[in-house]
């Protein structure tokens, strides 16, 4: 009963779910970027191994989060990292 209730959702969606292409670039390419957008970012140092960012600790991925909304509200595609991809 579920399966058909699932199938006829599907049937009668005209929603298009479309995935915008990525760019793959290097970490340094990604602090680049985020310079240009005003965000200072670095590695922070071998005692912890991650990135600071306007002055607090993040991850790779927050850094990531952080330059893919700069990129979405210019209408730019994401980006990921290239030893991710």
């Amino acid at each position: 009963m579920y399966t058909n209730l699932l199938k006829s959702g599907l049937a009668h969606s005209e929603q298009t779910i479309r995935l915008s292409a990525t760019v793959a670039v290097t970490v340094s390419e990604l602090l680049d970027y985020l310079r240009t957008c005003g965000i200072a970012a670095r590695y922070a140092d071998e005692s912890f191994h991650g990135y600071v960012c306007n002055g607090k600790r993040v991850n790779l991925r927050g850094l990531l989060h952080l330059a893919n909304a700069y990129r979405s509200s210019d209408g730019l595609p994401p980006l990921t990292i290239r030893h991710l991809v």
